[in-house]
């Protein structure tokens, strides 16, 4: 059998194929091969004989499967614009010998790709139950290799624009899966706008498994732009944190997504721990906020009273009284903690050698008066006078009436001693 071979001259080709298909046929007549039937019956393929190939076309699924091989033994030099014709006969053939069988839709895709109907063959492709990997690829393929230009022209099509849609449906499809949500994001980042505005949709809806995850989300929001983004993140990370009681990472996330009202949610709870039990949650979170603290007003008042809380561990009582009258002129504390925060100065007011002077403690005793009396006697108007409400919770006592008779009687004392030291100071 002749093998066209580049700068054949396809007369010459065709004529030798000719002369050896007319030779191949007179062979098998005389019987060449008729000691070597399978032999004979492959020569009989090859030669184009109609009997054997029906008996191709009776045993296949598709009515493709065998056109290629019949195509190259019966007509190598077929034409684009002759595959057309040769594809619908071969067809008719198919369905008629077997007329039980119904065409599938890669059987309609194949036959449209011969009869060059592209613009149908997408449409089909589409519909295949493959969540159009193939057609959006397919599209990519043939924008880019630019052979098809003339075809979408004729067609009216708008190649650029076909491809953008699919591309970003693909993309936005992927970013609902769990394992491929990553691709989505290559997907869509080639949209430009729309697939940034989809990113943007769809990025806070991926479910976080882990915090590497979660961080990795962060990162490609950052990239990106997407403040809201991250920012949503790290609250979903916050709350998650706070309902496993990782306090700490419940506050460092809470800071990071820069929402006022989680970040004092998440400190109130903090402060009120403490107050209820003595015992500082997070102690290493906190203080390490640094600069961060102006994220809220109450995480700047738990950093602070943390400081305080960290100079009377270390028996600084100095910086410590002058870091308390501070956080009481602040304006800043919260109510629930102003027990918390007066019972912590009666150490220091009753101290031998006072810590807070005369007119710092004036200040005391005028928060007391002005502050927390007013405070316990609207709760009480509120709730009653045995409502659970009404008592402010510190580890250190049991009730409000308590409280306010001790800061009173030491306020009097240390009031007393600091007046004595200061006007009997020898003047320098």
């Amino acid at each position: 059998m002749p093998v066209y071979q580049e700068g054949y001259a396809l007369q010459k080709f065709h004529s030798q194929w000719e002369f050896w298909h007319v030779d191949t046929e007179r062979k098998i007549q005389s019987g060449l091969f008729a000691t070597e039937p399978e032999l004979e019956q492959l020569v009989q393929l090859v030669a184009g004989d109609n009997e054997q190939w029906d008996d191709g076309i009776k045993e296949s699924q598709d009515f493709f499967e065998y056109l290629p091989g019949y195509l190259l033994f019966t007509k190598p030099t077929c034409k684009p614009f002759e595959l057309k014709i040769a594809a619908a006969n071969w067809l008719n053939r198919w369905c008629l010998l077997q007329p039980e069988k119904k065409q599938c839709a890669m059987n309609r895709m194949v036959s449209q790709l011969m009869d060059h109907d592209l613009k149908i063959f997408i449409y089909d492709a589409q519909k295949l139950n493959d969540t159009h990997w193939f057609s959006t690829h397919l599209i990519d393929l043939i924008h880019h290799c630019g052979q098809l230009k003339s075809y979408f022209d004729q067609n009216n099509i708008d190649l650029p624009a076909l491809r953008h849609s699919m591309i970003y449906e693909y993309g936005s499809y992927l970013m609902t899966s769990h394992n491929m949500w990553q691709l989505g994001i290559d997907y869509l980042d080639c949209c430009k706008q729309e697939g940034q505005a989809a990113i943007e949709l769809l990025l806070p809806r991926i479910t976080l498994r882990s915090e590497r995850q979660a961080t990795k989300l962060i990162n490609l929001a950052r990239q990106r732009g997407l403040t809201s983004v991250e920012r949503e993140i790290c609250k979903v990370l916050s709350k998650r944190s706070y309902d496993n009681e990782r306090y700490g990472n419940a506050l460092e996330w809470a800071i990071r997504s820069k929402d006022v009202l989680l970040v004092t949610a998440v400190a109130d709870f903090i402060l009120k721990h403490y107050s209820k039990t003595g015992c500082m949650l997070c102690p290493d979170t906190i203080a390490n906020v640094g600069g961060r603290m102006f994220a809220s007003p109450r995480l700047v008042f738990l950093s602070k009273y943390f400081e305080f809380y960290e100079f009377y561990r270390n028996r600084d009582f100095l910086s410590a009284s002058e870091l308390l009258v501070n956080l009481l002129e602040s304006k800043i504390t919260p109510d629930y903690f102003w027990p918390s925060l007066l019972i912590d100065s009666m150490p220091l007011l009753e101290s031998k050698d006072p810590k807070i002077f005369a007119k710092e403690t004036v200040a005391i005793l005028h928060h007391i008066e002005t502050d927390l009396v007013p405070i316990i006697e609207r709760n009480v108007s509120k709730y009653g006078k045995h409502h659970s409400e009404t008592v402010f919770k510190d580890y250190r006592v049991e009730n409000v009436d308590e409280i306010l008779n001790l800061l009173r009687l030491a306020c009097a004392r240390n009031l007393a001693r600091a007046l004595i030291i200061e006007n009997t100071m020898p003047v320098v």
